[in-house]
């Protein structure tokens, strides 16, 4: 499910974000994937199956400052979590 991003969030390279307001300038249906964190910023390329149609985009840099006041994003969170269970180990659960 998609959630919102905050700025005290760090992202994960692999993560999915898109845009939460859309405007004329970048639509909410476009995802984007992380491909490079560092400590202030990270950087957001379109997902790999929308690179063909998205040539001409380019990446993008994200400054958590800007993050809930300047830019609004929203992260992919998977609704598995991890069970533990003392025989089995860990094993993955939908909720």
């Amino acid at each position: 499910m998609w959630k919102p991003l905050a700025h005290t969030y760090k992202a994960n390279i692999g993560d999915k974000v898109r845009f939460a307001d859309s405007n004329s300038f970048v639509s909410k249906e476009v995802t984007y994937e992380v491909v490079k964190t560092e400590r202030h910023y990270f950087e957001i390329s379109p997902s790999s199956q929308q690179r063909a149609i998205q040539l001409n985009r380019m990446k993008r840099v994200i400054r958590y400052f800007d993050l809930g006041y300047n830019i609004g994003l929203e992260i992919w969170i998977s609704t598995e979590i991890q069970v533990m269970s003392v025989d089995q180990g860990c094993l993955p659960a939908t909720v």
